[in-house]
């Protein structure tokens, strides 16, 4: 069998690294310790710049707007609803399923299912193409942030190409699928493990310092939808905050074409005074 005449070769001829091999794997070190540090220097100037954008209604876009209640919740759905201009029947009905399951059980399932509902229509917020509107909606500094941590996933990866390309040991396959593509994937299994390190150290770093501006100033502005577009982008691994209610019930989603006047409502909750469904 193919893998057992493997193991047998791998414990009769041991191949010691040249120094072509030591100087490829140094060069993929480097451009990851590389790519790293650019990261952490540049974290202060993006906090910096995001403090000085403007908060857009896109936000609605990304969380419910007053209590957790089945009013509200459609007014959230209903937004991504016109921005898109696509009415989400299926998401319809399974909130009308949940509300009248809680109204049988006196409200409790809605709120255990909470969370469940907000990812819900919040996967809604980006489309059917969710990772390219993600990337279009982002301004071009947060693009470079996204190519850097995907370079980093990748280019060591594709780096590997002609290091492998020249390594010739016995074939894997009785095919004779070259032993190249073995090397590839544990260069990208490599390179995501340290992939995975850098990518939560740098999400905490801007969670945190989420939370210490909605600690400072009652909310960390565009920072928020930054954080949103990631985990559209992301797909749910990054962890992200909620833009604060007290400040997001000052925001509107009423706009108007001519001179983009903005409408505020100061006490505006909507559903029932508890917030029931």
């Amino acid at each position: 069998m193919p893998l057992l005449s493997f193991a047998r070769y791998s414990r009769t001829r041991v191949r010691v690294l040249n120094y072509e091999q030591i100087i490829f794997i140094s060069d993929v070190i480097f451009f990851i310790f590389l790519a790293w540090i650019v990261l952490l220097i540049s974290i202060p100037f993006f906090i910096k710049w995001s403090q000085k954008q403007k908060v857009q209604n896109e936000i609605l876009l990304y969380q419910i707007r007053g209590k957790f209640t089945y009013f509200n919740v459609l007014l959230w759905l209903e937004h991504i609803e016109n921005h898109f201009l696509v009415r989400h029947n299926f998401i319809r009905k399974k909130l009308e399923t949940m509300r009248n399951t809680s109204i049988r059980n006196k409200g409790g399932i809605a709120h255990f299912y909470r969370a469940d509902i907000e990812r819900m229509i919040f996967n809604a917020a980006f489309g059917k193409r969710r990772r390219i509107n993600a990337y279009k909606r982002m301004a071009p500094l947060t693009k470079f942030y996204v190519a850097v941590l995907l370079a980093i996933l990748f280019i060591p990866a594709f780096y590997a190409i002609p290091f492998w390309y020249g390594y010739e040991p016995p074939k894997l396959m009785d095919n004779g699928q070259p032993f190249m593509l073995l090397g590839i994937l544990m260069a990208l299994i490599t390179s995501l493990v340290m992939w995975l390190m850098i990518f939560y150290i740098f999400n905490f770093i801007i969670y945190w310092l989420e939370r210490y501006l909605v600690r400072r100033k009652g909310h960390a502005g565009y920072l928020h939808i930054i954080s949103a577009q990631l985990d559209g982008f992301f797909k749910g691994i990054w962890y992200r905050s909620n833009f604060p209610q007290a400040a997001l019930m000052k925001l509107s989603d009423i706009t108007f074409e001519d001179k983009n006047t903005e409408v505020v409502f100061e006490d505006f909750e909507g559903g029932s005074s508890k917030g029931n469904w």
